[in-house]
């Protein structure tokens, strides 16, 4: 609902009194209105979670409508929490929400965007003896969508998860090498977690990612069929397609693999991992056919890299960064497997990093056709760099500052908005008597603070009331008392008479 610009009434069928009256009345009242629009983005970062409790291994998730998701585990028995922000970065829920009620949460949890606005969060658990896996589906409301707890999905741990498309996921375990579906409606349509479909008789290293159909591409390093990496594609009703079921050998054989990770790509996948030396990647289409030479292409020689990533081109090839010599270095190979810049770009002239994330993401695509990366120094500073597909750097020669920390030790992981910036997450012992949550966004120019949105776009596509002046735009969210108040103060002043 969009509230357009008040004209001024004409004063002279108006007592002044009366009129004066019952404007105030009417402004004091919408005013009373819950209000999501006044911003909370500024040069410092948002505390997320912050008190004496131990706050491990954020993930941050874009809600695709200008909001973001941040969910985090709590290492004092009290298990994995979320928490939404609308685009201004205001908190949009009164507390956050407690997904599992269990004291025995892990450190190992992911999440992914359910494709209607929601958020699903994967986690493991330990009875005592087991590891099990979890999943839970919160609506942008902050209503659980499935039982108390979650789901159990897989009897293995370590979770790895993908949106299916329609609410619900596909979730894939390190540990057990099973893959298993949960649906939008939290029911197991492949079978219960004892039923879970077997992927490998041997394996590590395990990553997956979405298909676009309804099903997923599963990435691992494969011992048993052969010793390499290996990738298989399942459909929605979890049936093995490519390879007649077998896995799909994409590397050579018997050598040293490691950090393979994956992106989608139109059904199918681009890989990277690092061999020997060498930053490989290798690209597979819909049907499972390889693509780029055989044994994969050489994206960058003589590097030693501890951690890997991609970022789509939106055009059928890949942006990949790893990390080398105290800086995070980036390769970009287009859809015909060609390397494209002369040399691998360094993201930073200081060679002061200290940490990126083992584990997605620390580089994503910018929506513009380029691609962001961040990490942590040893300065306990985070900063990110974005870079264009020509290879050009967009921000400062250093990285772009975003806030500067006590004790930097996880993180930060970032998601995009599609329109230049993004938003990181991590955590930091500030205080020395617990471990915060924290979250910063950047602009498309490398600002720190807001991460940009299309605020009057996302004013009119909100649930709540729409004011759109000289000044902006902010949404409101009534209550239902709060509404007939306000309508009452509007009536009051339209209905006024001279007497």
């Amino acid at each position: 609902m969009r509230l357009g610009s008040i004209r001024k009434t004409e004063a002279r069928n108006w007592p002044d009194g009366k009129a004066r009256f019952f404007t105030v009345l009417f402004i004091s009242l919408c005013l009373l209105l819950p209000q999501a629009g006044f911003a909370a983005w500024s040069s410092n970062p948002i505390v997320v979670a912050g008190d004496s409790e131990e706050q491990r291994r954020p993930q941050v998730v874009y809600d695709g409508a200008g909001g973001y998701y941040v969910s985090w585990q709590e290492n004092n028995g009290n298990g994995m929490f979320a928490q939404h922000y609308n685009a201004a970065g205001n908190a949009t829920w009164n507390a956050p929400v407690q997904l599992s009620n269990t004291t025995d949460s892990s450190l190992q949890q992911e999440s992914t965007a359910d494709g209607s606005g929601g958020l699903l969060v994967a986690w493991n658990e330990y009875d005592g003896k087991d590891d099990y896996i979890q999943v839970q589906r919160v609506n942008v409301n902050g209503t659980i969508a499935w039982a108390a707890g979650g789901v159990q999905v897989i009897n293995a741990g370590e979770p790895w998860i993908a949106a299916d498309g329609t609410g619900g996921a596909i979730v894939m375990s390190y540990n057990g090498r099973f893959v298993n579906r949960v649906a939008a409606d939290g029911s197991l349509p492949w079978g219960d977690a004892d039923n879970a479909i077997s992927f490998s008789s041997s394996s590590s290293a395990t990553k997956i990612a979405p298909d676009g159909a309804g099903g997923a591409i599963l990435l691992w390093r494969e011992y048993s069929a052969f010793d390499g990496v290996a990738v298989q594609r399942i459909d929605s009703d979890g049936n093995f397609v490519w390879n007649s079921g077998d896995p799909l050998q994409i590397s050579s054989d018997g050598g040293s693999y490691s950090c393979p990770r994956l992106i989608p790509q139109e059904g199918g996948a681009i890989v990277a991992w690092y061999e020997n030396g060498v930053v490989r990647a290798q690209k597979i289409d819909g049907d499972g056919e390889i693509q780029w030479t055989a044994n994969a292409e050489a994206v960058a020689t003589g590097q030693s890299p501890n951690i890997l990533g991609l970022a789509s081109d939106g055009a059928g090839g890949a942006f990949i960064a790893w990390e080398n010599s105290g800086l995070v270095r980036a390769q970009y190979i287009d859809t015909d497997g060609q390397v494209v810049w002369d040399d691998p770009v360094d993201m930073s002239t200081d060679t002061n990093l200290d940490d990126i994330p083992q584990h997605p993401a620390f580089i994503i695509p910018d929506g513009q056709g380029g691609f962001i990366t961040t990490w942590s120094t040893d300065d306990q500073e985070i900063r990110a760099q974005r870079s264009n597909a020509s290879g050009d750097l967009l921000w400062t020669a250093t990285g772009a500052l975003l806030a500067t920390g006590t004790d930097i030790y996880y993180g930060p992981k970032l998601t995009s908005n599609g329109l230049g910036g993004a938003v990181m997450v991590w955590v930091d012992d500030e205080d020395d008597t617990g471990t915060n949550i924290m979250m910063q966004g950047v602009s498309a120019s490398g600002v720190a603070g807001d991460p940009g949105f299309d605020e009057e776009e996302e004013c009119r596509s909100s649930d709540g009331w729409c004011f759109v002046g000289s000044l902006g735009a902010f949404q409101a969210t009534p209550s239902a008392g709060m509404v007939w108040l306000c309508i009452a103060g509007l009536i009051g002043i339209v209905t006024g008479r001279k007497r």
